[in-house]
């Protein structure tokens, strides 16, 4: 099934970022998610307004674990399209910093059953700071 709409979403994605004048990593990594992942960030919001400890920490768990696994499964099919292809590869900013927030938040998402407020301090600023950290490595790179 991903195959199947990988191509008309990518070429949406493309259409929408000439369009909008906007480079197409940033749609493809903030409107795209938003989009996707909205029916999931409504039921975290109205798990956690329930103030149970145990629905919202299941939530955020089941947030994790989609998030894991949705850029475990992005990326290999990226590796692989690339490898069988023999494209060349210019990700290598945009993977760091995917890897590098999976297993930040792997981590702490494995070692805990029940997630405090102080983990809201930690994932809640990766997101942008990602999105910064590969905006200035790009332009540095693009420029020298």
């Amino acid at each position: 099934m991903l195959t199947v709409l990988a191509e008309p979403l990518v070429e949406s994605v493309q259409q929408f970022s000439e369009s909008a004048r906007i480079e197409p990593f940033y749609v493809s990594f903030i409107l795209v998610p938003l989009a996707t992942n909205a029916r999931t960030a409504i039921a975290a919001i109205r798990a956690a307004s329930q103030k149970r400890h145990q629905t919202t920490s299941l939530t955020f768990s089941e947030i994790y674990h989609k998030v894991f696994m949705n850029n475990i499964l992005g990326f290999s099919v990226l590796v692989s399209v690339i490898y069988f292809r023999g494209l060349t590869w210019h990700f290598s900013v945009e993977i760091l910093v995917v890897v590098i927030v999976c297993i930040i938040m792997g981590l702490l998402a494995s070692i805990r059953s029940k997630f405090p407020n102080w983990t809201l301090f930690i994932a809640f600023p990766l997101y942008p700071l990602s999105l910064v950290v590969v905006y200035l490595v790009d332009d540095t790179f693009r420029s020298a």
